[in-house]
C-alpha cells in the first residue's frame, strides 16, 4: 500500500476561556504520526518517529500507571505550519459542504420517490374500492 493511502488526518479546534482558539492537526501514518499546533501567532510541532511509537507501544497497555507525553517543539516556520492547518480546514470544509449538498439532493429525490409511490398506492386502493362498490351495487 502507498504511504498516502495509509495517511489519515484529523483536526481539533480548542477553545480555552480567556485565550485565543487553538487548532491542532494530526497526521496519522501506519506506524508514526505528526502533530501541528497553532494559536494563530505561534506554532508547535511533534513528529513521532516509528521508533518512538514502537517504544511507547512496548511499555504496555494504556491502563497502567505509566505516563508518556509527546513533546511539541516550537516550529521554525510558524507561517508555513499555520497555512497548512488552514488549507486543511478549508479543503475539509469544501468536502463536507459538497457531501451535505449531495446527501440533501439524494434525500429530496428519495422523498419525492416515496411520495410518488404513496400517491400511486392511494390511487390503486381507491380504484379497488370503486370496483368493489360497483360490483356490489
Amino acid at each position: 500500500m502507498v504511504e498516502s493511502e495509509k495517511t489519515k488526518h484529523t483536526c481539533l479546534h480548542l477553545e480555552i476561556s480567556g485565550a485565543d482558539p487553538i487548532f491542532v492537526k494530526g497526521t496519522w501514518y501506519h506506524s508514526r504520526f505528526d502533530i501541528s499546533v497553532t494559536d494563530g501567532s505561534f506554532t508547535w510541532t511533534c513528529n513521532a518517529t516509528e521508533e518512538e511509537v514502537a517504544e511507547r507501544a512496548a511499555m504496555g497497555p494504556a491502563w497502567t500507571k505509566l505516563e508518556w507525553r509527546w513533546k511539541c517543539k516550537p516550529s521554525d516556520d510558524s507561517k508555513k505550519i499555520t497555512v497548512r492547518i488552514l488549507d486543511f480546514l478549508m479543503e475539509a470544509n469544501i468536502r463536507l459542504s459538497e457531501e451535505v449538498v449531495n446527501k440533501t439532493r439524494s434525500f429530496e429525490k428519495m422523498k419525492s420517490e416515496a411520495e410518488r409511490c404513496l400517491a400511486q398506492e392511494g390511487e390503486t386502493e381507491s380504484s379497488k374500492g370503486q370496483r368493489r362498490f360497483s360490483e356490489s351495487s
